[in-house]
């Protein structure tokens, strides 16, 4: 005799694979691509983007590896970077505003060198002053202004060449041996200032009660510091020492220069008049990263951070890797300069040996992140922290941490979880989630997240820990995977969001379904931006997107909070949400049932003949030939919106054709068609009305 039955299916667990599938718990899903679990019994579709062209210099075979989105507040600056297989080569494009035609940024000629562009690290991005400052894993350093979004090289140089003086055998007040020096002064276009260090000393001048003579004095190359448009202000600055029988106790300051174009000056300064004038604050000055006298860098960037005033760099490579470099404090001689100083300047001793906090003597650095009073260093195996702000007595410690960094980018600050996330990978290479308190660390989501990261989706690929990149919008945390496929980098592949408003309960869905491997067809970069502690909360998603070879750079920016758009438009391609097996409970998963009605509450946009409603499938014992719930008329199909918006989240019911006999069964929902579906969201929970057959 059969017995009727009823079974509960929710949609809002999020991605579970640690059990097999007629034993997950009610709630998890096989499959939630392009979906976000908005609340508990609402699951809905993400935003999709708006659309704009992109520079003819991008080409449909370039892949993206990363993205960077600099300030949506000011002025929507976006840096995106794509790998070109044509020249082998990382190439950055600038886009000004959220929408408008990219620009690829060229490196140019600078003074002593190119700035190489390539292989940025997606994540390092620092903002001090009116400076947004972009370190690459290439040593790399770019600076990019917030309001005007001029770049500019941030390893700025001192002047190469000495000045030249002598007696002018006019009678004046300076009356000693001297050694003179100059710096350059540089005003960026949005106000902020650098002074580099010294030139290399002069030769020595004698005069007794004469004016001094100043000729070559070095001029500033002004394309070493600018890298796209706009222009810098270079002003010259005048210092005078003791040589080796001069009386002065230190360098003074002399004069400045108003231009980059005068390279004399007469100097009628009496040693009383420097004194008054104050000590230079630059001597040993350096660009941060030591270069040599001959201007050669022996230690690239490939951390950068801000704290407490000065400015911290750990070394690219393993020479110098144990090595945490600082610059000098911000200082002037007013308030006023103090406010618009770059820290960016070291000296040659400003580093700190992390070897002496390290486990087993050995640093691999993977980031630094400013938090509370602490500098925080990630490394590979654990995470440091240095306290204290004077170099004389602050001190290097270790913490508890037993999860290591895997993905430099993959750093955000997690308001739910109390500290940094970020993936982590153990001795075996199995990689993880893992959060980090500021003191002890633990793994999020095990083990379901584990066995989603490890052997659900990324089988078939390595993982390019490089390129990898999270960002945190509001309590999700949107984890991009990149793999290396055949020496060509495929970031955005596989995009995981990691719903935290629950935590320590972490719910997983992905954000597009991303499985073929074409370039740029199905693959993107994406460039994000959140600014937690902001009223306005805004956010941005970015991808840089090829279709049938016109290359178009898409998203939305957002005032709304979280994942919502001003627009009415849904990411629709490849849109899925599909539940595991269900079986009338664990207690039925071996007895024969008999699927007679289900009652579903769902809602789209639309209620018309010119928007197609969601397609609703039925899958009867895995069986590949599906049952389109859509297909059993026009009245049913046009249900399926749960009765339009004044019937929002009411319950319907679908009778199934007679005979449909199963084990188990499963349900999906995704849009019906690209261009005409305005977003789904499903309320659980739906009811299955079945009979249980034996």
């Amino acid at each position: 005799m059969p017995q009727a039955h009823k079974e509960k299916i929710f949609f809002h667990k999020g991605l579970g694979a640690d059990a097999r599938s007629p034993l997950m718990e009610p709630g998890y899903l096989r499959a939630a691509d392009g979906f976000v679990i908005d609340r508990d019994g609402v699951t809905k579709t993400l935003p999709a983007y708006s659309s704009g062209g992109l520079s003819a210099t991008i080409s449909a075979a370039m892949t993206p590896v990363s993205g960077l989105y600099i300030d949506p507040v000011s002025t929507y600056l976006a840096v995106l970077q794509l790998y070109d297989p044509a020249a082998a080569a990382s190439k950055l494009f600038y886009s000004p505003s959220d929408y408008s035609a990219a620009t690829q940024v060229s490196a140019g000629t600078v003074a002593y060198g190119s700035l190489d562009l390539g292989a940025w690290c997606p994540n390092m991005v620092q903002k001090y002053g009116n400076m947004y400052h972009i370190f690459g894993t290439n040593g790399g350093h770019l600076m990019i202004e917030a309001a005007t979004g001029n770049m500019f090289n941030g390893a700025i140089k001192n002047p190469a060449s000495a000045v030249t003086t002598a007696d002018s055998g006019d009678a004046g007040n300076p009356d000693g041996v001297y050694i003179c020096y100059a710096s350059f002064l540089i005003t960026f276009p949005d106000g902020m200032t650098y002074e580099t260090g010294l030139s290399p000393s002069s030769a020595e001048v004698t005069v007794v009660t004469n004016k001094i003579s100043w000729t070559d004095i070095p001029l500033a190359v002004s394309n070493q510091y600018l890298n796209l448009t706009g222009a810098v202000s270079i002003k010259r600055k005048l210092y005078r020492g003791p040589g080796a029988a001069g009386t002065l106790a230190d360098i003074y300051y002399v004069a400045t220069i108003d231009d980059n174009t005068t390279t004399t000056y007469t100097d009628d300064s009496s040693d009383v008049t420097l004194i008054a004038n104050g000590v230079c604050d630059v001597t040993g000055y350096q660009p941060i990263g030591v270069w040599s006298t001959g201007y050669t860098r022996t230690v690239a960037n490939a951390f950068g951070c801000f704290h407490y005033g000065r400015f911290y760099t750990t070394p690219l490579g393993t020479t110098y890797g144990h090595r945490l470099y600082y610059s000098e404090a911000a200082g002037g001689d007013t308030s006023t300069e103090n406010e618009i100083i770059l820290p960016i300047a070291s000296k040659t001793d400003n580093w700190i040996d992390l070897r002496v906090c390290a486990p087993h003597g050995g640093v691999s650095v993977k980031g630094l992140v400013s938090w509370g009073t602490y500098l925080y260093i990630a490394t590979k195996q654990t995470w440091l922290k240095k306290s204290g702000e004077d170099p004389d007595t602050w001190a290097m410690k270790k913490t508890f941490a037993l999860h290591g960094v895997a993905a430099s980018a993959t750093i955000c600050f997690s308001e739910e979880a109390g500290g940094m996330v970020y993936l982590t990978q153990d001795h075996s290479g199995r990689l993880g989630v893992a959060s980090f308190n500021g003191d002890s660390s633990q793994l999020l989501a095990s083990p379901k997240l584990d066995k989603i990261l490890n052997e659900n989706e990324t089988s078939a690929n390595d993982i390019d820990l490089t390129y990898t990149s999270a960002v945190k919008i509001g309590p999700y945390y949107i984890l991009q995977l990149a793999y290396n496929v055949g020496g060509t980098i495929k970031a955005g592949y596989l995009n995981y969001i990691l719903d935290f408003s629950r935590f320590p309960d972490v719910r997983v869905t992905k954000s597009l379904k991303r499985r073929s491997l074409t370039a740029w067809g199905d693959s993107a970069g994406t460039c994000h931006c959140y600014f937690p502690w902001s009223d306005q909360r805004y956010f941005t998603l970015h991808e840089a997107v090829s279709v049938s070879g016109t290359v178009t750079l898409r998203g939305f920016p957002s005032t709304l909070y979280p994942l919502t758009c001003d627009t009415s438009t849904y990411i629709s391609t490849a849109a899925k949400l599909w539940t595991h097996d269900l079986c009338g409970g664990a207690e039925n998963i071996t007895r024969k049932k008999r699927l007679k009605k289900l009652k579903y509450s769902l809602y789209h946009a639309g209620d018309d003949a010119t928007t197609y409603p969601p397609q609703v499938t039925l899958y009867v014992d895995g069986i590949a030939t599906s049952i389109t719930m859509d297909a059993f008329g026009d009245a049913e199909a046009n249900g399926l919106d749960g009765g339009g918006s004044s019937y929002k989240e009411s319950y319907r019911e679908l009778s199934l054709p007679h005979g449909i006999e199963c084990y188990t069964y499963s349900l999906s929902i995704a849009p019906q068609s690209s261009e005409m579906c305005t977003g789904l969201e499903i309320y659980s929970p739906w009811e299955m009305d079945l009979e249980i057959l034996d």
